[in-house]
């Protein structure tokens, strides 16, 4: 039961990511998408499994079917940002652009 209560936690956390990734122009809205989902999927089943504990086989199925889209969105963020995430662009000179001085 305690499990259960963190990962709703977890699912109201990976909401917060799942949202500011959708707002970013660098990462795939696919990715961003899925951690919604799987956002989503994290608090419900555990709520199911929290509070109503009558409903354990339509769970286990929900719980089943939901895995595919919150494995991948986990996985897909963990490897964007291994691979992708964080890569600052090199300048040149190895100084400021006239962009970024602001000069004219």
């Amino acid at each position: 039961m305690i499990w259960s209560i963190r990962l709703i936690i977890f699912g109201g956390h990976l909401m917060m990511v799942g949202y500011l990734t959708f707002r970013s122009e660098n990462i795939p809205k696919l990715i961003s998408i899925l951690l919604l989902i799987a956002s989503f999927a994290y608090m419900i089943i555990h709520v199911c499994y929290t509070f109503l504990p009558q409903l354990n086989a339509f769970t286990s199925v929900l719980e089943a079917v939901l895995t595919i889209p919150m494995v991948l969105g986990e996985l897909g963020f963990g490897i964007w940002l291994l691979f992708k995430g964080g890569k600052v662009p090199l300048v040149r000179d190895g100084g400021l652009t006239k962009k970024q001085m602001n000069i004219q």
